[in-house]
């Protein structure tokens, strides 16, 4: 599988293309997640992703990614933050007369540094476990199932390396051999995406 990182033509996108449709089952479940973590209830959260689509859409036509300005999936969470922003605060506009406390709460919580602080770790996390992810996939298929195992069971699961040797029943020599190899081979991979 294929994985945009950033759009390669911005020509290709419109919604009957191959491209608009990689870049909407990649990127969706995402921008969603973001949404929700910015403090959108689902339902507003998928009502923000259709606009981001439908705005995406209309800019991909003309996007030119430049990766010194950043990677593009900092962009994509840049826009995704300034549109649900925009959508709270003509939300707030109806609420803050209520004099409801949870609501005053909620709008302090949204202007407060700590919390842009938090969620922006949040999405460090979540981009680095999903550049993780997709290594594992890539390295998973250039390499030997048995050396793939030996790593999983050795570097993820910290299983022995004799007892891990004892299990595929290969040296213990390849054991290491295959952990040593499999992490240089993951953190290129990672390298090359970011």
């Amino acid at each position: 599988m294929k994985i945009a990182m950033a759009p390669a033509n911005a020509d290709e996108f419109d919604t009957e293309s191959a491209a608009w449709r990689e870049f909407v089952d990649l990127y969706s479940p995402m921008i969603l997640d973001w949404c929700r973590q910015l403090g959108l209830p689902h339902s507003d959260a998928s009502d923000a992703l259709q606009e981001l689509l439908i705005k995406l859409l209309r800019v991909m036509k003309e996007f030119e990614y430049d990766p010194n300005q950043g990677s593009f999936r900092s962009w994509l969470k840049t826009v995704t933050s300034n549109l649900v922003r925009d959508l709270q605060r003509s939300q707030r506009s109806g609420d803050l007369g209520s004099g409801d406390t949870k609501i005053q709460q909620y709008l302090s919580q949204l202007q407060d540094p700590a919390a842009d602080q938090k969620l922006s770790q949040i999405f460090q996390r979540q981009y680095e476990q999903e550049l993780v992810a997709i290594a594992e996939q890539r390295v998973q298929q250039r390499v030997e199932p048995k050396n793939w195992e030996a790593y999983c069971l050795y570097a993820i699961e910290q299983q022995q390396a004799k007892d891990v040797a004892a299990k595929l029943k290969i040296p213990i020599a390849e054991v290491y051999v295959a952990k040593s190899r499999i992490t240089k081979m993951m953190r290129e991979e990672v390298s090359k995406m970011e």
